[in-house]
């Protein structure tokens, strides 16, 4: 997973590859690219369960790495997912 940060919002990248070298050549690959993600204005929740499942998902890592991604995924609008 990728998060590509952006002045104009974030997108998410989802693949399902190993990131080696014997992944790459060898296994057939999958990839899903979200749009970009603008920055909310406001405290509003996004339409559907992305952004939500998302949070969850990276907290369960307790990483406090990810402490960063995680309030930058929570300051975007993911309705258009």
């Amino acid at each position: 997973m990728m998060f590509l940060l952006y002045e104009t919002g974030l997108r998410i990248v989802i693949h399902t590859a190993n990131l080696i070298l014997q992944d790459w050549k060898q296994k057939t690959q999958g990839i899903w690219i979200s749009p970009i993600c603008p920055k909310m204005n406001d405290d509003r929740e996004s339409k559907n369960n992305f952004k939500k499942d998302l949070l969850e998902y990276i907290e369960r890592y307790r990483a406090r790495p990810l402490q960063f991604w995680q309030k930058t995924i929570s300051e975007h609008d993911f309705s258009s997912i």
